[in-house]
């Protein structure tokens, strides 16, 4: 209903992004999840992975990250702003990086996985 109010011009605000973690406006969820059977991503190599591939303006802002249950990945934030440029920054990897490099997926969170609760 909001999105046919929004497209008639009957809704004034803008619809904003929000963090599935813990509902800031103008951040989006992203997903790193390992691509590798049994392979682990953990916060410590997400982080490695990130300043890596990623300009370090962009890691800086990352926020809330949290593992997966499985051990699989992390969710995280970044600002909504930086979502397209994190998004291209990833596909371009998968073309010009050897394959073998790149054993992780990266993609906008739409819903929660299972979160380890533990520290």
């Amino acid at each position: 209903m909001t999105a046919l109010a929004y497209c008639s011009g009957h809704y004034k605000h803008k619809l904003l992004s929000k963090s599935l973690l813990n509902g800031q406006e103008n951040h989006t969820t992203i997903l790193m999840k390992s691509i590798v059977v049994r392979g682990r991503i953990y916060e410590k190599n997400a982080f490695t992975i990130l300043r890596k591939y990623w300009e370090p303006r962009l890691v800086e802002g990352i926020r809330n990250m949290k593992p997966l249950k499985d051990c699989s990945g992390v969710v995280f934030d970044i600002k909504s702003e930086n979502f397209e440029k994190f998004i291209e920054n990833y596909n371009h990897l998968k073309i010009t990086e050897a394959e073998s490099k790149i054993d992780f997926n990266v993609a906008k969170c739409t819903e929660l996985p299972d979160l380890d609760d533990e520290p």
